[in-house]
């Protein structure tokens, strides 16, 4: 748990810096999982629901 206080990060003089890759925009396909179209729907899916959820203030109960 973090207590405010920030983390402290070293690094090495000549560390090779890590390597970037652009994202096609579907992090399942970046990562090659299988059927990452349905996985990337079903992701945006559960967060528009969440959206609702939190916005018309439910609890789990209701």
């Amino acid at each position: 748990m973090r207590s405010g206080a920030r983390a402290k990060v070293e690094t090495k003089r000549g560390a090779a810096a890590p390597r970037i890759e652009r994202s096609s925009g579907n992090v399942f396909e970046d990562l090659g999982l299988p059927d990452a179209a349905a996985l990337l729907a079903k992701s945006e899916l559960v967060s528009r629901i969440c959206d609702v959820i939190v916005k018309r203030g439910l609890t789990q109960a209701q």
